[in-house]
């Protein structure tokens, strides 16, 4: 009885150190496990301070697009202010050059009228002239 205590004592003992191995080995895995994901874990959050830098960087890029956009939006309705500006000058310009044009031909005409009153007083001048010389 005593050596088939001594026989199940020791099978329990190889059992029990098996048992141990096999903790200790499940328990190296975990431990590696735990490991991967700490260093998984440490990527995620190196990525993650990443990918704020990129929309701190992002965000501050659109906001200067959006400035240089309303500044060109200003400086395309000041553009816009002086064509009308030009435009109207121009439409100034041209009736100016419209009321010079009519002058013109007025003082053309009235030349004209000159030049035959001109005539007119010469042939005037000399019908007297010729009328005392026949006298």
């Amino acid at each position: 009885d005593h050596g088939r205590f001594l026989s199940e004592e020791a099978a329990a003992r190889v059992e029990a150190e098996e048992a141990t191995r096999r903790a200790e080995k499940l328990l190296a895995t975990e431990e590696a496990n735990i490991h991967g994901l700490q260093a998984k874990i440490e990527e995620l959050e190196a990525d993650k301070v990443s990918m704020q830098a990129t929309l701190t960087s992002a965000a501050r890029r659109a906001e200067i697009a959006e400035n240089t956009l309303d500044k060109e939006r200003f400086e395309v309705a000041a553009a816009e202010d002086w064509a009308d500006n030009m435009q109207e000058e121009v439409a100034e310009l041209h009736a100016k050059l419209a009321t010079a044009a009519a002058a013109t031909l007025r003082a053309e005409r009235a030349e004209e009228l000159l030049k035959n009153a001109a005539l007119t007083f010469a042939s005037v001048v000399a019908a007297a002239a010729l009328t005392r010389s026949m006298d």
